[in-house]
C-alpha cells in the first residue's frame, strides 16, 4: 500500500484518531440535541400540566378561562390553546382561535391515550414542537391543553455547538495526524538505518554498523544488529586469515618437496644423498599428511553431533596416562595422574580423550627434560576442573591470548622442531566449547603452564 512505514503509520493512526473523535464528536451532538429538547420538552409539558390544574374548575366560564391562560403564559413563548371534547377552542392566549373548531391528532391521541403527546413539525422553513397534555377530572377527559412553540432557537444553539465541535475536531485531527507523521518518522527512522545497513552488509562490507542510542526493543534491535555483523565481520576475517594460512602453511612443505625433487633430478648424487632427500621428502609428506588431517578435524567439529556419556574421569585420565607414557620417556619427562576418584562427567568420550591427548601431548613436548606433566581433575565449588600442568618452557605473556588461534605458533623455530603446525589447541577449544565448557591458561616463561578446562554444574 504505502512504500514508507512512516507513512503507513501516520495514515493509520491518522484514521484511528479520526474515528474516535467522529464518534466522540456524534455522541457530543446527540447527546446535546436531546438534552436542550427534553428541557424544551419538560418546561411546556409542565406549563400544560399547571393549566390543567389551574382550569379544569373553569372550563365552562370562558372569560375566566381565557383570564387565566393569558396570565399564566405571559412568559411562555408559543401558543396555548385549551380544547374540549367536541375539537372546540375554549381559550387561546392570543385570542385568535376562541370559539373556533380545529382539527389536531395531538389532541385526539391525548384525549385517547389520557396521556401527552408531543411531536415536531417543519412548517415554511419554521420548527415548532406541538405539544397536548390532557385535562383530566375523575380521571375523564374534559379538555386538552395544546401548545405550540417555535424550537429554531434550540436548533441553532444546537448547530453552532455541532460547528465549533466539528472545527475544533477538524483542527484536533490536523495535529493528529502532523503528530502521527512526526512520530512515525522518529520510529522508522532506526528501522531505515537498519534496512540501509543491512544493505551494506548484503554488499560485502560486514563491519557495518548503526548508531541508535534506544532503551526500547528498537534499541536492542540495533544492538543485536551491530554485534551479528561484529561476529559476521570476525567470521569473515577469520576464513580470510584461515585460507591465507592454509595456503601458506601448505606451501612451504609442498616448496620444499619440490626443491628437494628438482635438486634430485638436476645433480648426479650418490646413493646416500638420494636416500637422504628421500628422507626428508618423506618428513616433508608426514609433516602435510598431518595439517591435512588437522584441518579435515577443524571443518567438520561444527558439523559432528555430540554423542555424550558419563566418563569415570580418573579411568579416562589413566588410559591417557598410560598411552603417553612411552612420549614422556623420551622426552625424560615424568607423566602422573592425580585425577581424584568419583568424578564423573557427560562428554563425548572420542573428543574429550582428543582434547586430553593434545593437551598432555603439547605439554611432554615443550616440557623440560627431567621435568614433570601432570593430568588431574578436582571438585570445585562450581562444578569440575580438568588440567594439565607442567614445569616446562612456559608461554611468553603476549602469546597467552592468542595460543587458541588457528596456525598461531609462540616460537615458529620450536614449533618446526617439535613438528607443531599451531592448529591443536584451535581443535582443542572448538572442543570445549562444543561441550558447553571453558578453557583458560595459567603460565609463566621458564617455569611451566597450566591448562584448565571449567565445566560447570547445570544444576
Amino acid at each position: 500500500m504505502f512504500k514508507k512505514i512512516s507513512l503507513t503509520m501516520a495514515v493509520v493512526y491518522g484514521l484511528i484518531i479520526i474515528a474516535a473523535i467522529s464518534t466522540l464528536d456524534l455522541l457530543i451532538i446527540l447527546n446535546y440535541r436531546q438534552e436542550q429538547l427534553d428541557k424544551n420538552e419538560a418546561k411546556h409539558i409542565l406549563f400544560a400540566e399547571i393549566i390543567s390544574n389551574v382550569v379544569k374548575d373553569t372550563l365552562d366560564d370562558t372569560m375566566e378561562l381565557n383570564g387565566t391562560i393569558r396570565e399564566n403564559s405571559a412568559k411562555l413563548e408559543g401558543r396555548v390553546l385549551v380544547v374540549n371534547n367536541d375539537n372546540k377552542v375554549l381559550a387561546d392566549n392570543y385570542a385568535y382561535y376562541i370559539g373556533k373548531q380545529i382539527t389536531s391528532s395531538e389532541v385526539d391521541r391525548a384525549r385517547e391515550s389520557k396521556e401527552q403527546v408531543i411531536e415536531y413539525y417543519q412548517v415554511d422553513g419554521t420548527n415548532i414542537m406541538i405539544a397536548a397534555v390532557p385535562i383530566l377530572v375523575s380521571k375523564e377527559v374534559k379538555a386538552v391543553v395544546l401548545i405550540s412553540a417555535y424550537i429554531d432557537d434550540i436548533l441553532k444553539d444546537i448547530q453552532d455547538l455541532t460547528r465549533l465541535t466539528i472545527g475544533v475536531s477538524i483542527l484536533a485531527c490536523i495535529i493528529s495526524v502532523g503528530l502521527s507523521l512526526i512520530l512515525g518518522r522518529k520510529l522508522s527512522q532506526p528501522i531505515e538505518e537498519l534496512t540501509a545497513a543491512s544493505e551494506e552488509i548484503l554488499k560485502g562490507n560486514l563491519n557495518t554498523k548503526v548508531d541508535i542510542d534506544r532503551q526500547d526493543e528498537i534499541g536492542k534491535l540495533a544492538e543485536t544488529f551491530n554485534k551479528m555483523s561484529e561476529e559476521l565481520y570476525k567470521t569473515d576475517s577469520n576464513r580470510r586469515r584461515f585460507m591465507s594460512d592454509v595456503s601458506h602453511e601448505l606451501k612451504t612443505p609442498l616448496t620444499s618437496i619440490k626443491a628437494l625433487i628438482e635438486s634430485l633430478i638436476d645433480g648426479n648424487n650418490e646413493v646416500s644423498t638420494y636416500k637422504e632427500y628421500l628422507v626428508d621428502i618423506n618428513g616433508e609428506i608426514d609433516r602435510l599428511s598431518i595439517m591435512v588431517k588437522s584441518l579435515l578435524t577443524v571443518t567438520r567439529l561444527e558439523e559432528m553431533e555430540l554423542r555424550r556419556e558419563q566418563i569415570d574421569i580418573k579411568e579416562e585420565t589413566g588410559a591417557i596416562a598410560k598411552l603417553l607414557t612411552p612420549l614422556a620417556d623420551q622426552h625424560g619427562t615424568h607423566l602422573v595422574n592425580n585425577c581424584q576418584e568419583g568424578i564423573t562427567v557427560e562428554a563425548d568420550r572420542s573428543k574429550l580423550k582428543e582434547v586430553l591427548i593434545n593437551l598432555v601431548d603439547n605439554s611432554i613436548k615443550y616440557g623440560r627434560k627431567d621435568g614433570f606433566t601432570e593430568l588431574g581433575c578436582r571438585q570445585t565449588d562450581y562444578g569440575i576442573e580438568l588440567y594439565v600442568k607442567d614445569n616446562g618452557q612456559g608461554i611468553p605473556d603476549k602469546d597467552i591470548e592468542s595460543i587458541f588461534d588457528i596456525f598461531y605458533r609462540v616460537d615458529e623455530s620450536r614449533t618446526r622442531k617439535t613438528g607443531g603446525n599451531g592448529i591443536g589447541l584451535y581443535i582443542v577449544k572448538r572442543i570445549v566449547e562444543l561441550h558447553g565448557w571453558s578453557i583458560k591458561v595459567r603460565s609463566k616463561l621458564g617455569e611451566g603452564t597450566e591448562f584448565i578446562i571449567e565445566i560447570r554444574s547445570s544444576i
